[in-house]
């Protein structure tokens, strides 16, 4: 998999949006999905992750959020089939987060 250029930092902030870099997030350090709810979601065909965010947060930049949940880096490396744990609970994330 290929590193991140952001690689290092772990809040963002570009002409992207604020997001989070996965890579930064250790692998075998506390999930952060820890006690927040979740539904599974299977992609589909042309699905990304800002079309997922809409959908689930009503907010397309936060698809850094799905992408950090299941440790994504890239995110054009969605397919379909893949199976993603959407978080319910953005607020928890973003919290999590800024700790």
């Amino acid at each position: 998999m290929a590193r991140s250029r952001y690689a290092g930092n772990v809040v963002i902030d570009n002409h992207y949006g604020t997001w989070v870099d996965p890579t930064a997030i250790d692998p075998y350090g506390p999930d952060i999905l820890d006690g927040v709810q979740t539904v599974e979601h299977i992609v589909k065909s042309g699905e990304r992750f800002d079309v997922l965010a809409s959908r689930y947060y009503g907010d397309s930049e936060y698809w850094w959020v799905i992408a950090l949940a299941n440790r994504i880096a890239d995110p054009f490396s969605l397919r379909a089939g893949h199976k993603l744990r959407i978080p319910l609970d953005i607020r928890s994330i973003l919290d999590k987060v800024q700790r």
